[in-house]
């Protein structure tokens, strides 16, 4: 029964982890300070996308763990 919830606070942990990184830091000014919003903006989806993929491998690796009770 607590097994979900593990695997759910694993994801939401590395997602917070992730907001305060340096990379989005750098996404970040990139946007207001160079005034460079299209660049910020594929940095952010590149991002963005590199932190899905590493989430869902996270996912598939932790949900063979898992036990869901019928």
């Amino acid at each position: 029964m607590i097994s979900p919830l593990i695997l759910t606070n694993v994801i939401y942990s590395i997602i917070d982890n992730l907001l305060s990184s340096p990379t989005t830091r750098q996404i970040r000014d990139t946007a207001f300070k160079s005034f460079q919003f299209g660049l910020s903006a594929s940095m952010a989806w590149i991002y963005f996308l590199v932190i899905s993929i590493f989430l869902w491998i996270v996912a598939a690796l932790i949900s063979r763990k898992v036990f869901y009770y019928d």
